[in-house]
């Protein structure tokens, strides 16, 4: 059985499904090249066609108007006329089902027989209570029987003022939680938006909260579960001001934000195993982006944790599709976007020995190879390379980045080395880039471009059997220097999507400062 999986929300993705594999992962953006583009009406037009027994589509409570309904309602039936002209033989509505959605990317990914799911995001699905329109923004669900059965529900009205007065009171029906609070994903919007950053720029605010101190209340234990400050609305700064005072600075308030957050994760996730019974935990929705909060309930807690790399509403296309099809495998790589032919490539021959020479001349080199990552973070096939032993690395590649100089980089360790560099936390690997650990003292002054003020690193290890081009340029680079590890950010300018076809990485490099672009398939090396 063919299943499509389609997202419709920001971060519009499609999932081609195949008899439980996921053969395919791509994002609208990559190919439209709009930054957080929405739908997947491009993606369905190249890769939609007879052979797809059943496609589903998803979406999210994101526009309140008349208006914006009737676009939605546009853009749906318009998407299902082009699916059924493909083939296509079914198509289903899954738009109310959010959290869903992001349950099964999480626990189909993980690899695990049997989870407890938590969802945390900014806001889901809709429903109706007491004339009052709410929408999720948290759930707990137990995987029981091939299905996913809630275990807790938080709905919130925060979007509308007016709404959130006529409430008053939080209150519970049964294993539903209905208040007027603003969810984790809209307190980060909001800080972001407060920061002068786009208001789904939570990673910026993540790391600008490393710079920051002062008090963590901003979540706190009531009515038998933990909220956000009343206090707080979405777009409304002078509530910001007003209740952390004049004089707070972008900095305070982050690290308020974040910390309140880590310690709201650690809460639920409490919650979560006490109402399961079960140490195998899965989470998703847009916050467990979060690596810093990630990594911080890895410390916390004595459980088996799977952070799902598509945890942001992309994810969706693959959750959904994993939801109808009749079987069930996990998701092993997120190498999974097309393939395209590199014969015409034209540049100089090289080796990884000698890419590895000139990074170790504080060179920095783009990398293209193999399919393209799924989800936000290059893991090595859309990659910039740097010396992470130069102390003025990250200065140097967020000036070439056009990036704000607080931004903190990742690091690529080849993970038999994984454990003597950083506290990895019980982990062996960490394949797909979702925590930030912390290094060990040895390496604070071998590594300083890739470690962050409070010296951690966000860290993806890696095998010659997940990539090898990839793993024998970073043992090249060991052999020269005794350092294991590469620094590694997206290939991709500030504002851009990261590059997805070789025309895009000919594009990009020759519009930078970028002196060196590699293609470890071909070995050619492309030198300004």
């Amino acid at each position: 059985m063919k299943v499509l999986g389609i997202n419709l929300a920001k971060n519009g993705s499609i999932a081609i499904v195949n008899n439980g594999q996921l053969d395919l992962y791509l994002e609208e953006e990559r190919v439209t090249r709009i930054k957080r583009d929405v739908g997947a009406y491009t993606l369905c037009e190249k890769f939609v066609d007879d052979t797809i027994d059943v496609a589903i589509y998803s979406d999210c409570f994101t526009r309140y108007s008349f208006k914006g309904h009737l676009e939605k309602v546009t853009v749906r039936k318009n998407l299902e006329e082009l699916l059924y002209s493909r083939g296509v033989k079914k198509v289903l509505d899954f738009t109310d089902r959010h959290h869903e959605c992001h349950a099964a990317s999480a626990f189909y990914g993980s690899g695990f027989d049997d989870a407890v799911c938590l969802v945390m995001d900014g806001k889901g699905s809709v429903v109706r209570k007491n004339g009052i329109l709410f929408c999720e923004t948290e759930s707990i669900y137990n995987f029981v029987g091939g299905e996913f059965i809630p275990l807790f529900k938080h709905y919130s009205c925060f979007y509308n003022r007016s709404l959130c007065e006529k409430l008053e009171e939080p209150f519970w029906d049964g294993i539903n939680f209905f208040s007027n609070r603003v969810s984790i994903g809209q307190a980060f919007r909001c800080v972001s938006g407060h920061c002068g950053f786009d208001e789904i720029e939570a990673g910026k605010t993540m790391g600008l909260s490393a710079y920051g101190s002062g008090p963590v209340n901003l979540f706190n234990e009531e009515y038998g579960h933990s909220l956000c400050s009343k206090n707080i609305y979405p777009r409304d700064d002078v509530g910001w001001a007003k209740y952390y005072g004049e004089e707070t600075t972008n900095e305070n308030l982050a690290y308020n934000l974040q910390k309140s957050a880590e310690k709201h994760a650690v809460y639920m996730i409490k919650k979560a195993v006490e109402l399961s019974g079960k140490n195998n935990v899965v989470v998703s929705g847009g916050f467990f982006l979060n690596c810093v909060s990630n990594y911080n309930v890895l410390k916390s807690l004595d459980i088996n944790l799977y952070a799902d790399p598509l945890s942001y509403d992309g994810g969706h296309a693959f959750g959904s599709a994993m939801l109808v099809s009749d079987k069930k495998t996990s998701m092993k790589t997120l190498y999974l976007g097309p393939t395209y032919d590199l014969s015409h490539i034209e540049g100089k021959d090289t080796s990884y020995s000698e890419v590895a020479r000139i990074i170790t001349e504080k060179n920095i080199v783009a990398m293209f190879q193999g399919r393209s990552e799924a989800g936000p973070r290059a893991l090595g096939n859309r990659s910039i390379l740097y010396d992470p032993r130069d102390p003025k690395g990250k200065d140097h590649v967020n000036a070439i980045k056009k990036r704000e100089s607080f931004r903190p980089f990742a690091g690529t360790v080849l993970k038999e080395y994984a454990n003597g560099w950083f506290d990895m936390a019980g982990m062996d690997e960490s394949p797909f880039m979702m925590y930030a650990v912390d290094a060990l003292e040895y390496a604070y002054d071998k590594i300083p471009a890739i470690l962050h003020v409070d010296k951690t690193c966000r860290v993806q290890t890696i095998t010659k059997e997940q990539n090898e081009h990839y793993y024998n340029l970073i043992e090249a680079f060991y052999r020269k220097t005794r350092v294991p590890i590469l620094f590694n950010t997206s290939f991709n300018l500030a504002g851009e999507p990261l590059v997805e076809t070789p025309q895009d990485a000919l594009k990009t490099f020759y519009n930078s400062d970028i002196n060196y672009l590699y293609f470890p398939e071909v070995q050619k090396l492309i030198v300004k």
